[in-house]
Parts: structure tokens; sequence; C-alpha cells
């Protein structure tokens, strides 16, 4: 009977947090429109979980905001409004803190995390960077959760990540020197974890003397949705990247499985290759392993892609379906999915905006054919002339004219549309055309 208990708890775990807002959605009405609907009338069951623990938290809000208000009378703290059950969701810590240490916020500022992983890597909190992220406290008592959660309700006790989403508005670039580096950890440190410890010394064996390229490939197959996203892509366009970069001797790697096309094809090529997905204790450290040590990092439209980023590793971001999401760092590259209207002429980026198309409810597929747009991957030659545009970068090239006319190519900084947007106007990256 426990050990059932256990496992319930272990699915539902993640969910026992903050209610978080996004930016197009209340918690509220997600509670309303959604979680209440499909329970009756989708028979999704496992909604029942948010609705109880909404309800509960609300109902238990009156008493615990009166705790927090004589608590914080002698101790300065902010409840921070974050599911940290998507690993990506971790960029939000280093932007929130620098944002606060702007604004000479002196408190502490407390996030619920779950006891039990399940999809999010267990291990990636262990290597939060103290000197960038001192403020915040871990919680992972469940009662402690409960009564957080209850406070959160109210405005003045709580930070709300919703200001803080990859949208136009967003001040991500304003703290690009506070992200990079925000997380620690060091490929070539020893681990008392014996476990950890092997999995550390054959991450180091297959790396060889030019090091790992994780490829992070967004595909339903890993998500799996019974939907078409938008943000996925087509592993086997893939190929050629791969190919290429074993022939430069590169160790290639995936942070989760590519499908079995693309991973066949690598077979009948005689490409090596490891794939880093499994859910247990080992797997998600060598998962970690892949975005955290790696020498180069290929990401698509996911979470994992930002978590190189705060390890200040260089990053080729390919087919990212919005333009105000972009890298930051100097020498790293992106390439755009394409957008066309209903006489196949290419939208600009100016219009991508005008249009609306960067609210979160016209991110699919559905919402795009009623306006009659269609969008475009990138192409196979498109991701091999980006991979070589970056790795010529890696090397020190300072010849930016030459590049950018070779690889048509330019900074982000140069762009127009780009320079205006506050998700992007402090990038030193560069991007395809």
């Amino acid at each position: 009977m426990f050990i059932k208990l256990k496992q319930l708890y272990k699915k539902v775990d993640h969910a026992l947090v903050p209610p978080h807002e996004f930016v197009s959605e209340s918690s509220f009405s997600r509670f309303i429109n959604k979680y209440i609907p499909d329970l009756f009338i989708k028979h999704q069951i496992g909604n029942i979980v948010p609705i109880f623990w909404y309800l509960s938290t609300l109902l238990f809000s009156p008493l615990s905001y009166l705790i927090y208000k004589l608590i914080s009378q002698f101790y300065k703290f902010k409840i921070l409004k974050i599911d940290l059950s998507q690993i990506g969701s971790i960029l939000w810590l280093a932007t929130i803190a620098a944002d606060l240490k702007k604004h000479k916020y002196k408190g502490d500022i407390l996030v619920a995390i779950p006891y039990f992983y399940r999809n999010q890597n267990q291990h990636i909190i262990s290597y939060v960077e103290s000197s960038k992220l001192a403020n915040y406290i871990f919680i992972r008592n469940i009662f402690m959760r409960f009564i957080i959660a209850s406070a959160s309700w109210f405005k003045d006790s709580s930070i709300d990540t919703r200001h803080y989403e990859c949208y136009k508005n967003n001040i991500y670039s304003e703290y690009s020197d506070n992200l990079s580096n925000s997380l620690k950890f060091n490929i070539n440190n020893n681990i008392n974890d014996p476990e950890l410890e092997e999995a550390r010394l054959n991450f180091i064996e297959y790396a060889g003397k030019k090091g790992v390229v994780t490829l992070n490939l967004r595909t339903s197959e890993f998500y799996k949705e019974k939907r078409i996203s938008i943000r996925n892509v087509e592993p086997l366009d893939y190929f050629d990247v791969c190919s290429y970069l074993n022939s430069q001797g590169y160790s290639i790697a995936f942070s989760n499985s590519p499908g079995t096309e693309l991973t066949n094809l690598l077979d009948e090529s005689y490409i090596s290759y490891r794939i880093y997905d499994k859910r247990d204790k080992i797997g998600q450290f060598e998962n970690l392993l892949s975005l955290v040590a790696c020498k180069y990092f290929i990401g698509t439209s996911t979470g994992a892609s930002v978590i190189p980023l705060m390890f200040n590793i260089p990053v080729y971001w390919t087919n990212m379906y919005l333009p105000i999401w972009v890298p930051l760092k100097s020498n790293d590259v992106i390439i755009w999915k394409d957008y066309f209207d209903s006489n196949k002429i290419k939208i600009s980026f100016k219009e991508f905006i005008e249009l609306g198309l960067d609210s979160p409810e016209m991110m699919n597929f559905n919402a795009l054919n009623r306006i009659h747009i269609t969008v475009n991957s990138n192409s196979k030659k498109k991701l091999l002339s980006g991979l070589k545009l970056f790795l010529d970068l890696q090397k020190g090239n300072s010849n930016f004219d030459s590049l950018c006319l070779n690889y048509d190519a330019d900074l982000i900084k140069n762009s127009t549309f780009h320079a205006k947007v506050r998700w992007s106007s402090g990038s030193k990256s560069f991007y395809i055309n």
C-alpha cells in the first residue's frame, strides 16, 4: 500500500508548486477554462490533482498570507511562482536574480521544487552558481510548499514569472552577462557518488580529443505529443550536420532520441553517437553532462537549449520558431523558420509582430492555417551552411565581413528589427538569412 502511494505521489509531486501565470493566461483562468472542463468533458482524470491543489491552497491562502505578513516583518522574502518541472525554466532564475539585484532587492526568494523528479533533470539544481543566485532558497518539503503556494495567491507576497517569459518585452538580453556561467559544473572534478563518477569518466572517454557536440532535436516522439507542434523539427534534415561533425572528428550526442529514421541512417553510415535520455538517476546525470559538458551545442525550440547558454557554451540554434527568441553570446549562430503569406511571399520579422504571430495562441498550425500562413523548416543545405559558419566563428576568425558574405549571414545587432526588440537588443550573435 505504501509503495503504491509513493508511486502515485511521484507522478503528481511536480505539480504541487505555487500556481504560476502565463503570458496570455492566468492561473485562475486556466483553472476555470481548462482543468475543470477537461476533467468533465474530456475525462482527463489527471486534472483532479491541479484542481485539488488550486482549491486547497486558495482556501488556505488567507491564513498563509497572514503568516507571510508576520514573518516578513523580521525576515524579508518573496515567493517565486514558477514551474521547474521543465528544465528550460532554470533560465528564469538567473534573469530574475539579475533584475532584482538591479533594483536593489535584499531579501530571499523561496522556490518550491519537487521532492521527486520526472521530466526535470534531478541534478541541475545542485549546480546553481551560488554567487549569482545566492538569494534563492529551494524548498522540497511538501508541507512548506503548501504554505508558500497558498501565500503566493497574493500579489505582494510573490514574484510573477510572466514578466520574464521569452516574448518581445522580456528583459532577458539585458542580463546576458549574469546568465553566462550562472550554473557551475566542471567535468574534470571528481564526484563522490561512485555511479555518477563512472558516468563522468565514460563521458570524458567518449568525448575524445575534440569533444562532444550535443544535438537537442525537438520531436513529437520525445514529448509524446498527439499533435504536430510548430516547434518540431525533422530529424533526418540533420544527417548532413552529423556527417560533417563526424568528418571533423567530433563525438556526437543527442540529449533525447532523434527517432529511428536518423539513428538507422547514422548506423548505416558508420557514424557513432550516444543518446542520453534515460530517466533514472544515472541517465539524468548523463543527460546533464550532454548539456553542460559538451564542446558545442546544436539546439532547437526546447527549454533544454538554454542550459548551455547558462554555462557559456557556444550554441548553434536551428529551426527557431520565434524571431524574438535569440542567442546572446558572441559567435553563437541562429536560423529561424520562415513564414509565408497566401501569395507565397516571405513575411518579415516586422510583419510577424504586426500580425500578432508572436502570441502563444497563434503559434500552432491550426491558427496559422486560418490566416493562410505557412511555415517552412530549415533546409538540409541551410543547416549545414549554418554549422560551417558556426565552427568557423569558434576558430576566432575575425574577418566577419567575409564570413557574412560567404554564408549570407549578419550580426543580430545589425538587424533593424532586433535592435528594437527588448528580448534580443543585447545580442552579440549571428543569424543566417
